[in-house]
């Protein structure tokens, strides 16, 4: 197998243990510690909103209830972030993507951070054409999804937008491939050296996500993933930085 470029590490949800989770104060943490890329999940409010959060629902992680796309963002904006983090000073609120977008902007020199933006709700066309529309969207960002037909609706709206396939499991990721998807974001267990092969033979860019452990990490690191999404970006980025000095 070639030698490949050292993989980018990609803060997942931000660098949440010194934040919530998906949270502007995530964002920013990740980006002071120099991480350029971070992941987030984004949900359609009632008015096609990109909200910034994991769940369906808001129970779990703020003190709001019900379905995302229940809400418009006039309500959902007032709602608090759930923290664990007691040196958070204030709470945070719940934020959109354009507020995180402009995370870097607050507090020079900093610049806006790159963004893997997980879009939840599936064959969801018309959220995807609002949020990928060449006025809004921004340059260098990807836009991700398990939904097939998410990223057809993007590329139909927006062609230069860069799309990966989110991929969990073996079947999926073969017929990703017959397909003829040219990047897919695979579940790091999935990443083995005869799949490796198989992926860069086809011309494919392939990324991992969720490697949480050093072995799991410095295996991707080694099979020449492209990104490695991880809640341990700090550990990964140590790894990433020990592979390229053997």
């Amino acid at each position: 197998m070639s030698k490949r470029p050292a993989p980018i590490i990609v803060a997942h949800r931000g660098l949440h243990k010194t934040a919530p989770e998906n949270s502007w104060g995530a964002m920013r943490a990740a980006l002071i510690a120099g991480f350029d890329w971070v992941e987030c999940d984004v949900w359609n409010s009632l008015d096609s909103i990109p909200i910034v959060i994991h769940d369906e629902t808001l129970d779990r992680t703020t003190n709001g209830h019900g379905k995302i796309s229940e809400h418009r963002w006039v309500d959902l904006k007032r709602l608090e972030l759930k923290s664990d983090h007691e040196s958070l000073y204030r709470p945070e609120l719940l934020p959109d993507l354009a507020a995180l977008r402009y995370v870097g902007t607050i507090e020079a020199p900093l610049v806006a951070p790159k963004f893997l933006i997980e879009v939840k709700p599936a064959d969801a066309r018309h959220f995807i054409e609002n949020l990928v529309h060449p006025d809004r969207w921004f340059a260098g960002d990807i836009l991700q999804s398990f939904d097939e037909a998410n990223l057809i609706h993007a590329l139909s709206a927006n062609p230069r937008v860069p799309v990966a396939y989110l991929i969990e499991d073996r079947p999926t990721l073969e017929r990703a491939v017959s397909t003829g998807w040219d990047r897919v974001h695979i579940f790091h267990e999935l990443l083995d050296p005869s799949t490796a092969d198989w992926l860069q033979n086809k011309g494919i860019t392939y990324a991992v996500w969720t490697p949480n452990t050093a072995e799991d990490i410095r295996r991707a690191c080694r099979l020449g993933a492209a990104m490695i999404i991880t809640d341990e970006p700090v550990l990964a980025r140590n790894i990433v930085e020990c592979e390229a000095e053997e």
